[in-house]
């Protein structure tokens, strides 16, 4: 019996053309201006950051916050920069308090500056992306985005959680593509979700799959 999570989707397996579509990424890179608003957000990330000087831990996608929030308190020694695109998840455009910052910004964007800056990121959560499960929507996949090679660049330390399998083994080949690095695929279970998706998946009783 389906319910509400399920994943509805036309692909049994990895995406046919995975493979042509990452390699036109690799040969170019991608240049879209970044807008104003984007700039200035950083801008104020990074003077808060000049007075913290911790290495980052960089959770992209972060809704409104529960993993951020979790993750500072895991992990004092190290600054946690919760980025999310909806004002609505994450209420305020920024803030800071202690070794957590939020912040609104564009996923897309704000991946190419943090590598433009050189900032010293440990380790890169992506947790549940949105899947867009229809083939046809394969390009808005982050690894079927021309971006995928620069967000690669910014920290080899990964690990993407999603309910979806396919979306994990696609993720996986197209790292592989771009690194000759190879990443680890396991479903697995936790009784300390880290984000309200994975909550609700567990009460669902929906399989979890990572990549680290």
């Amino acid at each position: 019996m389906s319910n509400r999570y399920d994943i509805i989707t036309d692909q049994a397996g990895p995406h046919q053309d995975l493979v042509s579509v990452l390699a036109k990424h690799l040969t170019a890179a991608y240049l879209r201006p970044i807008p104003a608003q984007q700039q200035l957000a950083f801008d104020q990330f990074m003077t808060a950051y000049q007075h913290i000087n911790q290495p980052i831990i960089l959770d992209s996608g972060c809704g409104r916050g529960m993993s951020a929030q979790l993750l500072a308190k895991q992990h004092p020694e190290q600054m946690v920069l919760g980025i999310d695109k909806s004002l609505h998840r994450l209420t305020q455009p920024f803030l800071i308090e202690g070794n957590l910052c939020l912040m609104q910004a564009n996923l897309i964007d704000a991946w190419r500056l943090l590598l433009a800056a050189k900032l010293p990121i440990v380790k890169h959560y992506l947790l549940y992306p949105n899947p867009w499960p229809k083939s046809s929507q394969f390009k808005r996949r982050f690894h079927g985005h021309p971006i995928f090679p620069a967000m690669l660049q910014l920290t080899p330390a990964i690990e993407l959680r999603s309910n979806w399998k396919v979306y994990c083994q696609e993720f996986s080949l197209a790292y592989t593509q771009c690194t000759g690095q190879t990443l680890t695929l396991s479903e697995f279970n936790t009784d300390e979700p880290l984000t309200h998706f994975e909550r609700k998946y567990l009460e669902s009783n929906q399989p979890l799959f990572q990549l680290k």
